[in-house]
């Protein structure tokens, strides 16, 4: 009897260890989208020890949390609760690609200045070069913050079709302000910096490409120096070869 008890125990704990290997050792960890977005502080304030717990839990997820927030985020009305989204998005680590098609299309949907700024903050922080068409509207909203915002995301990722919108508005603007106007709009400054950021990245690109090209005229340079070297010699042998037999033939009349 004892003994098998203790067989029924031994196989009882095998099937334990078993299940718990096939499963990767650890318990699952996935949440549903009610439970995820439970974790979002909705406070302006963050100060609360399980808050900061919760936000600590809901970057640690990652990709596992995007599709849930990346589905909350075109319906939500919370400018809080929207930054907080983007937050995730911006602090956590995974593949990026959705978070950016939600951005981006919110971008187009909205007309909260609030969000629109949030959205280029954002953008800047993980957004790519292709990105960049979907802020150029933002430059000419009437919200300077806004304005802001964009040149400063575009710094970062902006190409040159970034380059000549900003060049187009800081003239534009230029002509429609006063002065005064002009000194006391930080659009315009940071409209600047980012032109000037834009056009360094992209003359950095343009030097980095240069020394692909050079290797190849100097390899075209070297290959022609060998043939005339090649040829001189060979008319070299040529004439010694002639005079050699020159002199044999008249010793040999």
């Amino acid at each position: 009897m004892q003994n098998s008890l203790v067989s029924a125990w031994s196989l009882s704990l095998c099937l334990v260890l078993c299940a718990s290997a096939a499963s990767g050792g650890t318990p699952s960890t996935s949440l549903s989208d009610a439970e995820i977005l439970a974790l979002l502080p909705r406070g302006p304030d963050m100060h609360g020890d399980q808050q900061q717990a919760n936000w600590r839990r809901l970057v640690a997820l990652g990709e596992d949390a995007y599709p849930a927030l990346c589905r909350a985020l075109p319906k939500e009305r919370d400018d809080i609760v929207t930054s907080r989204i983007l937050g995730v998005f911006k602090q956590s680590k995974g593949d990026k690609a959705e978070p950016r098609r939600v951005v981006r299309s919110l971008l187009a949907q909205t007309q909260d200045p609030r969000i629109l700024r949030q959205c280029a903050s954002a953008l800047a922080a993980f957004g790519k070069k292709e990105d960049a068409a979907s802020m150029l509207p933002l430059l000419k909203r009437e919200e300077e913050y806004v304005r802001s915002g964009a040149a400063r995301a575009l710094a970062k990722i902006g190409g040159e079709p970034a380059a000549a919108e900003i060049r187009r508005m800081l003239s534009q603007r230029r002509s429609e302000l006063t002065p005064k106007q002009q000194r006391t709009d930080a659009s315009l400054d940071a409209m600047e910096q980012a032109l000037k950021e834009i056009n360094r990245r992209l003359a950095g690109r343009a030097s980095a490409e240069a020394p692909t090209k050079k290797p190849a005229v100097q390899s075209t340079r070297s290959y022609m120096t060998w043939l005339l070297a090649s040829a001189v010699l060979l008319a070299l042998v040529a004439a010694v070869i002639v005079a050699v037999r020159l002199k044999m033939s008249r010793s040999n009349p």
